[in-house]
Formats: C-alpha cells, sequence, structure tokens
C-alpha cells in the first residue's frame, strides 16, 4: 500500500518510460530505419574498438580520420541506408495508396447516400 502511495507522490518518470517515450516518438516519426542504422555502426564501432588499448585506438583514428577512410566509411553508410531508404519510401507509398483508397470509398458511400437521401425526400414531397 505504501508503494503505490509513494509511486503517486512521486510523478516524474524513471529513465525507463523516457525511453519509451522516445523509442515511440522516433516510430511515429518515422525515423526508426535510421535509428536502428545508428545503433548498428555504433555496436559496430563497439565491438570493432573493445579489445584494443589506446595505441591501436589511437591508429585507427588516425586511419579512419583521413580522406581514404572517410570515403571509406561514406560508402559502407551508403550501403546501409540505400535499402533502409527504399523501403521507407515504399512504405510511405503503400501508406498513401492504402489512404487514397479509403478515402475514395468513403466519397463514393457518400455520394451512394447523398443520391438515396435525394431520393428519399422526393418521394416524401410527391
Amino acid at each position: 500500500m505504501k508503494e503505490n502511495d509513494q509511486k503517486l507522490e512521486n510523478p516524474q518518470a524513471d529513465w525507463k518510460d523516457a525511453i519509451g517515450i522516445f523509442v515511440l516518438r522516433t516510430m511515429d516519426s518515422g525515423l526508426a530505419p535510421w535509428t536502428l542504422v545508428a545503433l548498428f555502426l555504433l555496436g559496430l564501432a563497439w565491438v570493432v574498438t573493445r579489445n584494443l588499448d589506446s595505441k591501436d585506438n589511437l591508429a585507427l583514428i588516425t586511419c579512419l580520420g583521413s580522406a581514404h577512410g572517410f570515403a571509406w566509411l561514406g560508402w559502407l553508410l551508403a550501403f546501409l541506408e540505400i535499402p533502409i531508404a527504399k523501403w521507407a519510401i515504399k512504405q510511405a507509398r503503400n501508406m498513401r495508396s492504402n489512404e487514397i483508397k479509403r478515402l475514395q470509398e468513403e466519397a463514393d458511400k457518400a455520394r451512394k447516400l447523398l443520391k438515396k437521401h435525394k431520393l428519399g425526400e422526393l418521394e416524401l414531397e410527391s
């Protein structure tokens, strides 16, 4: 009983709620694929650098910090993002076409109801 009262007295959200809200807002705004790419790249960077000492890290950073390293990173990022971008564009097109179909069906239904209503009024007047 005291735990429930204590939760009601403390209205601040804990870190789990904040992460949940962030994930839901990211998904709602359509940025979930890009967030997954970023998490994948961070995980890949962690796996690559987890057993390196400071000298190895410095060598890796200088290698990737060159123009040649940036070019390779750009290609890697492009090969990761292109399929995700194609998927996101396809999803947007499908959602738009489904919405257009739904609106067209509603418009047709409304026209039929309007015709039926007008015919009903004409029968009542005559």
